[in-house]
């Protein structure tokens, strides 16, 4: 031992830098020859205490042997496998293997919830109830796209929205046939309560000063430029009552058409007849009434007239017409029934052989009979250049209930 240590051979100057440098080493190990050239020195192993290396090796082979389950190969060393977590395939996230399911999105169910229940009401008690099986589907549209979009979700409230929404559908379809006759009715019985309502105005008006009788001064029929209103129509006309020439038909009085259309622009009274005038410049319409005193004292109206000029008739304007109608043209045209116009020649013929009138008017009257719808045609050459032409020709045409017009009347007349 002297005689190393005066060699030089000190162990903390040769010993190579060792990692675990303060562990004890064995004289074995300090008695090994050096090579005296560094670079075919071996490297030099890590001293490994063996009690601390056996000591790491059992617990490495317990914890090997606790993690591997019973039946399985036992990997071989220097490899390391993950025994914590089970095998997956490289496709799946473990990580959202067990994750819990998302929310369910509510908006869409909800909105389907309101919709049916909102539709179910109306559909019994509105109007219409059609309209509300539109919407009603609506509400199953709404539940659909609210299913499609909670599909990876919870997906309870979206088919129970659906499940409602198509109750409601049905249930709203069954309204329709419940609730369309009571529809029906109470249309008809709105059409019966207005008609009767116009009948009690009509004989209201007809009951008043039953009696006194009737002025005989024209100026009580007469209204001011002033109060005067024209208020006429067709309808109106139609819903007048007419007693005929022979007054045996009760027809409307002069005081209830006086108190519901105003007094008349013009009025007339000779002995026991009286009649009234009203005008308007809108296409030239007219009404003209004529009334009968009765033995009481009182008008009655007895027949009547509105006329106006037709939009479907172009005219020519007066001096610019040319005539091109002889005696034998209007030899040819046929009369029809008088009233009627049945078997007379068309309008539509006439026109096309002889073109526009100068003139035209229709009219609807009434003399207790009904009414009837005439148009009267007017062809005048007022040059009178051409003596072989008829200067003046006069035509009135029934109208049908296709609406043809049938000639009734012809000037000058004809063998026909």
């Amino acid at each position: 031992m002297v005689e190393e240590l005066n060699k030089g051979n000190t162990p903390e100057k040769n010993a190579p830098e060792n990692p675990t440098e303060g562990i004890p080493v064995s004289e074995s190990q300090n008695t090994q020859p050096q090579a005296s050239n560094p670079a075919e020195q071996p490297a030099a192993e890590p001293v490994v205490v063996e009690g601390s290396a056996h000591q790491e090796g059992q617990s490495q082979s317990q914890v090997s042997q606790e993690s591997v389950p019973s039946g399985q190969p036992v990997p071989p060393q220097g490899q390391q496998m993950n025994f914590g977590q089970p095998v997956v395939p490289p496709t799946v996230n473990p990580a959202l293997q067990n994750a819990p399911a998302r929310k369910e999105l509510i908006v869409l169910p909800i909105i389907s919830f309101v919709v049916s229940v909102i539709t179910l009401i109306l559909a019994w008690l509105a109007p219409l109830p059609f309209i509300y099986v539109i919407i009603a589907f609506l509400g199953i549209i709404y539940a659909i796209v609210g299913l499609i979009v909670n599909l990876k979700r919870k997906v309870v409230l979206s088919i129970i929205a659906l499940v409602i929404a198509s109750l409601v559908f049905l249930i709203s379809g069954l309204a329709v046939f419940v609730r369309q006759p009571k529809s029906d009715d109470i249309k008809t019985e709105r059409t019966e309560k207005k008609s009767v309502k116009e009948d009690i105005d009509d004989e209201d008006e007809e009951d008043i000063d039953e009696d006194s009788k009737d002025s005989t001064k024209v100026q009580d029929y007469v209204a001011s430029p002033s109060d005067y209103d024209y208020t006429w129509s067709e309808s109106k006309f139609k819903r007048l009552k007419f007693a005929g020439y022979s007054g045996s038909k009760g027809g409307s009085s002069v005081k209830s058409i006086i108190k519901k259309f105003g007094k008349a622009s013009e009025a007339h009274i000779d002995s026991n007849l009286l009649s009234l005038d009203y005008s308007s410049t809108k296409n030239n319409e007219r009404v003209h009434l004529s009334f009968k005193k009765q033995y009481d004292g009182k008008f009655i109206l007895s027949s009547g007239v509105m006329s106006s000029t037709p939009s479907g008739i172009k005219t020519v304007p007066r001096g610019s017409y040319k005539s091109n109608w002889t005696q034998a043209d209007v030899d040819d045209l046929t009369t029809g029934h008088m009233n009627t116009g049945k078997g007379g020649t068309n309008l539509d013929d006439v026109i096309k052989k002889h073109g526009n009138p100068v003139g035209a008017r229709e009219a609807m009257s009434s003399s207790g009979e009904g009414f009837k719808k005439t148009l009267k045609l007017l062809y005048n050459d007022y040059s009178g250049s051409d003596k072989s032409k008829l200067s003046y020709v006069s035509l009135e045409f029934v109208k049908q209930s296709n609406g043809d017009y049938l000639l009734s009347y012809k000037y000058p007349k004809g063998e026909n």
